[in-house]
């Protein structure tokens, strides 16, 4: 999204996207300007985000250290419920179920891996 939001790579979410806020689906030129911009900062903040719990996952998470789990199930969740939330109620529906899609792929190694944390302390000592 950061580097390619506008193209045609992204048609068809773009589309889905603009239906929800322009009902003949076209928006005017200053309205995908905007549109760029907010996708371009959008794919940025994803991306950050994606690095931080690669980061993550490679190293606290692989050493077992409970501050790791709680961390990215903590931003999961937040990202989750508020970025959902609000894609439901601007029925930007593409989006919520992108996410749903994005959390199964974070949940199942989370949940597969969860007892492992047991007797885990905040550094990874047990």
């Amino acid at each position: 999204m950061a580097l390619f939001g506008g193209t045609r790579l992204f048609a068809g979410l773009n589309q889905q996207v603009n239906m929800a806020f322009w009902p003949a689906g076209t928006a005017y030129p200053g309205q995908l300007q905007f549109q760029n911009w907010v996708y371009g900062v959008w794919g940025a903040t994803v991306a950050g985000f994606g690095l931080l719990a690669a980061f993550i996952a490679g190293n606290g998470f692989a050493r077992t250290q409970r501050w790791a789990r709680d961390a990215l199930a903590a931003a999961l969740a937040l990202w989750y419920v508020l970025d959902t939330a609000i894609s439901l109620l601007s029925h930007v529906w593409v989006n919520a179920a992108l996410n749903t899609a994005v959390l199964a792929l974070f949940i199942v190694p989370l949940a597969m891996t969860w007892t492992d944390f047991r007797g885990a302390t905040s550094s990874g000592a047990s």
